[in-house]
């Protein structure tokens, strides 16, 4: 754990599940000045900073809304930036969890998403198997068969989903 002053941070969560036991919740940290300087920026431009939400919680109500999952598809959605990676499912609830990283210069994507599907997964704790991994965005220095044998999902034929690449989960031959 990396230890730091929270007066410097600036906090923020929402809720991504709630049982019987409690609520499980998303938190975003940002350094206070630099995010004080985007509040700034975005209030002298005539926009109510409360009305802005991180990217990802968008991408997430656009694939709740506008993806329809094949058959019973439990998905775990993957969504590359330029930079950046969003890795995203819902609870049966339809709450959203999300994580977001920014994608290194020296690995591909296939090596990105190989260490970063399964620390992704493991963090969520859903207690259910995701059955399909659905990817969006520029998919160039991906292979989908690589990554399915690196994270030990076996065989994965490339079909048609949210890109031209989805690995479906299946068992390891």
């Amino acid at each position: 754990a990396i230890a730091t002053d929270a007066t410097n941070l600036a906090i923020t969560f929402s809720v991504t599940d709630t049982d019987a036991g409690g609520s499980s919740v998303a938190v975003y940290t940002s350094d206070r000045a630099a995010m004080m300087e985007i509040v700034n920026a975005i209030l002298s431009a005539g926009f109510d900073p409360e009305t802005v939400e991180p990217d990802i919680l968008c991408l997430a109500r656009f694939f709740q809304h506008c993806f329809v999952t094949p058959g019973t598809t439990r998905p775990l959605f993957v969504v590359f930036g330029e930079k950046t990676c969003y890795i995203l499912s819902f609870t049966d609830a339809g709450n959203a969890r999300v994580r977001s990283f920014v994608l290194s210069a020296s690995a591909t994507k296939t090596q990105t998403l190989s260490r970063e599907i399964p620390l992704t997964i493991a963090a969520m704790n859903t207690g259910t198997a995701f059955t399909g991994i659905f990817v969006a965005g520029s998919t160039e220095g991906l292979e989908s068969s690589e990554l399915a044998e690196r994270i030990g999902m076996g065989r994965a034929p490339v079909t048609d989903a949210v890109s031209p690449y989805s690995v479906p989960v299946g068992k390891s031959s």
